[in-house]
């Protein structure tokens, strides 16, 4: 609660709540939001596969119970491997009308013994997929950190600041 009234208090644009693990850690932010209807924020879940949290709970549910929250501006995933975004997004499009938001990982997987990413990047198209299902994408490929950009409806920002410019006009 101390660290939310802190940022509430920042003036920030947005309060990002990202890599939530379970349904229950989203519905405390949620009441923290509840209490604070003028902090605009998203939430974004770790997920393991398009249908579940790490907790094993459904995305679409959660969104679903989410969706009347009017402060809460986007749904998505963060950490996640690409491969999961576009089925993910599927699924919980049609359970809420909030943007989606969705940041995917580089898709290797992380081996909590030797503390190091393994496997094979597999970053994806994400200009195409976030033209395709109207969603906010921002993608930082892990092996070019300098590649950050934006993608809504089919419009390509190279920064976060031309994309509020954009959504503000």
């Amino acid at each position: 609660r101390e660290r939310f009234e802190l940022l509430a208090a920042s003036e920030a644009d947005f309060i990002a709540f990202e890599t939530i693990p379970c349904v229950d850690e989203a519905l405390a932010y949620a009441r923290l939001l509840y209490e604070r209807p003028e902090v605009p924020a998203w939430i974004s879940f770790a997920a393991m596969d398009p249908y579940f949290t790490w907790e094993s709970e459904s995305l679409a549910t959660t969104a679903h119970a989410l969706e009347k929250l009017p402060n809460l501006v986007a749904i998505g995933a963060n950490c996640t491997p690409p491969r999961v975004i576009k089925p993910l997004v599927e699924q919980i499009r049609h359970r809420t009308k909030k943007l989606k938001v969705v940041y995917p990982n580089s898709g290797e997987g992380w081996d909590a013994v030797h503390r190091c990413w393994t496997g094979e990047s597999d970053a994806g198209d994400f200009a195409d997929f976030a033209s395709a299902c109207r969603a906010l994408c921002s993608v930082r490929h892990r092996f070019n950190a300098q590649a950050e950009h934006a993608a809504v409806n089919g419009q390509l920002y190279a920064s976060w600041s031309r994309f509020r410019e954009q959504a503000e006009a």
